[in-house]
This record gives C-alpha cells, structure tokens and sequence, in this order.
C-alpha cells in the first residue's frame, strides 16, 4: 500500500514539473518592387521562446531576389543579420536565402526587416536607414529578378522549470506523511 501510494505521489511530482513546450510558427510573405523597397514585420511574443529560427525559402535558386535578413526589437535595435544561411532549414532553403537561429528570444514586440543583398543595414538602429534608401529605385524586373520573397519563424515555448522551494515543500510533505503513517 505505501508502495503504491509512493509510487502514485512520484508520479504527480514529476509530472507537475514538466510543462509542454509547444511549438510557434509563422510566415510573412510579399513582394519588392524595387531595390531599394525594404518591408517590415512587427510581432509580439507573448512567452518566451528557446531554439528560435528565422528564415527565407524564397530564393528559389534564382528565381527572385537574394534575400537579406535584420532582427530587431521594438525599439529597432539591431539584433541580428544573415545574409546567406541556407542551414536553418535545409529542406526548405535554397544557396542564397537568409536565416537566423538564436538559443533564446525573450517575451515582447520584434520587428524584421527583408531587403534586396547589398541594401545593408546603415547602423545598429532601424532609422539610421539602409544603403540603398538614396539611390534611385529600380524596378527588380528591369535587372531580371523576381520580386517574391517569404519569412518563415518558429520557436519552442520556453519550459518552465519548477523553483526548488516548491520540490522541498512536497519533500517535506511526504516526509511528514511517511513518518506519521509508521506511527
């Protein structure tokens, strides 16, 4: 009886310090007109997130336009850049697409830039602008490119790990429960 009983309470103790992660994903997609169009995607995060990835899938071997990535927070700070990262989902991916991967993004608003490669980033804020903001447009399908471009993003919840007063707390529950059932 107090064998299963322990057992039962093991049970619910490791249970109740595991949580699901889920998974959150999410794409954007559109289409530059010019090259120095450079769209932007403001999100919120409403939980912090582990194993964090970014990427496009729309270089297509050619087809459009390289694709060039910046993460930045809701402030527009930089965060992080790629250029060419056709590792964060090989199955997807082709030579020229971008792609981000972080271990950790914390819970608030992010906003993520695509632009043409070669319309870098100017500085470490969004409104210091991009190099080619001066430069007369040019339509992309003048210089023989496509204009489709996508984002994809996934992430898994961050797991919550249980604080350590509340598994001496159930220690010591069972301590108390262990003792008073031999008296």
């Amino acid at each position: 009886m107090i064998a299963k009983f322990l057992s039962t309470l093991l049970v619910l103790f490791v249970s109740a310090g595991q949580v699901q992660a889920g998974l959150m994903d999410f794409s954007v997609d559109g289409n530059l007109s010019y090259t120095n169009d450079v769209p932007i995607y403001q999100f919120t995060l409403d939980d912090d997130l582990d194993e964090v990835r970014f990427w496009t899938d729309s270089y297509q071997d050619g087809i459009n336009f390289d694709p060039y990535i910046v993460l930045w927070d809701g402030l527009g700070n930089l965060i992080d850049i790629n250029d060419d990262n056709d590792l964060v989902n090989p199955g997807t991916q082709t030579e020229y697409d971008a792609g981000i991967m972080l271990s950790h993004l914390t819970a608030g608003d992010y906003q993520i830039s695509i632009s043409l490669s070669g319309n870098f980033e100017v500085g470490n804020t969004l409104s210091q602008g991009f190099f080619y903001d001066n430069d007369t447009p040019i339509p992309l399908s003048h210089i023989g490119m496509g204009d489709y471009w996508r984002i994809w993003f996934d992430g898994q919840e961050a797991v919550a790990v249980p604080e350590p007063n509340v598994m001496l707390l159930m220690l010591l529950g069972l301590s108390g429960m262990l003792i008073r059932r031999k008296i």
